[in-house]
């Protein structure tokens, strides 16, 4: 499991504020950093870099075929520090 970052810690307190739900760390192995418990709401936090764009697009390909939740996933956004 990839360890949560400062600035991953940050965001996920200004976004679970803002969305008003529970967010948990699912970066488990390149995938997005954070879902909601209800598992609509994904976050990907992220630097801008040439290394840390190649590495958002993997994680996005990574959590495109990760399994899906029932329900229908509302917003997935992208934080860049």
């Amino acid at each position: 499991m990839n360890k949560e970052r400062r600035v991953e810690r940050e965001a996920k307190a200004i976004v679970e504020k803002t969305l008003e739900n529970e967010l948990e760390h699912a970066d488990k192995e390149g995938g997005v950093v954070y879902r909601s418990t209800d598992e609509r709401h994904a976050v990907e936090v992220t630097r801008i870099t040439d290394g840390r764009k190649r590495a958002g697009r993997d994680a996005l390909k990574v959590s495109r075929r990760a399994r899906s939740s029932e329900g229908e996933l509302r917003t997935c956004g992208r934080i860049i520090e």
